[in-house]
């Protein structure tokens, strides 16, 4: 009776894991070919400037990647918990090291400026952040005035007025308390 449940559970174990590489894929190919399809599209938008085109495929390889992105964090999730019920809830390395890898996959440690040299000092790759987006977004960027309205008028609009007024008006203490204590207790 044990052996028949048995073979029973690895026959639904690979017919789960059959659907789910049709149904999702390798996320982890999945996201470094996006990664690599963002990474062009990128580098022909520096060279050839901003278009409406360009800016809809941007936007939705960049959906597609949070996707990709919020899946990869789905799996991780799974299977740390996975480990926690074989394991119990102990302190382990396993889950410092879990932390610890998405605390670096987070983190910029370093940039290439304009000139390619690699900026590793955190002053300095928040100054050639903010230098690069200031430049951008003034009259001496690579994007015209023209195609920054072209790109904003590909932007569907979402909400009304009244609702745009209701967002513009300044934000309340009393707000951000209701929403940070709304949050479950395991999101950041």
């Amino acid at each position: 009776m044990a052996f028949r449940f048995v073979k029973k559970l690895q026959f639904v174990k690979s017919k789960v894991k059959e659907w789910n590489q049709t149904k999702f894929g390798n996320i982890f190919a999945n996201k470094q070919e996006l990664e690599e399809k963002l990474a062009a599209l990128q580098e022909t938008i520096i060279q050839n400037g901003m278009s409406s085109e360009s800016f809809l495929q941007e936007r939705d390889l960049q959906n597609q990647y949070n996707e990709i992105l919020t899946r990869e964090e789905i799996y991780w999730q799974q299977k740390s918990r996975e480990y926690w019920l074989k394991e119990g809830d102990k302190n382990t390395k396993f889950f410092h090291n879990s932390v610890e890898a998405r605390r670096s996959w987070n983190k910029i440690t370093s940039i290439h400026n304009k000139g390619n040299v690699l900026l590793e000092n955190l002053e300095d790759i928040n100054s050639e952040v903010i230098s690069f987006f200031l430049t951008l977004f003034s009259k001496e960027g690579n994007i015209s005035l023209e195609d920054q309205q072209n790109g904003l008028n590909a932007i569907s609009k979402l909400i009304i007025e009244a609702q745009n007024q209701a967002l513009m008006k300044p934000i309340q203490f009393d707000e951000v308390r209701r929403a940070v204590f709304s949050m479950m207790g395991d999101k950041a």
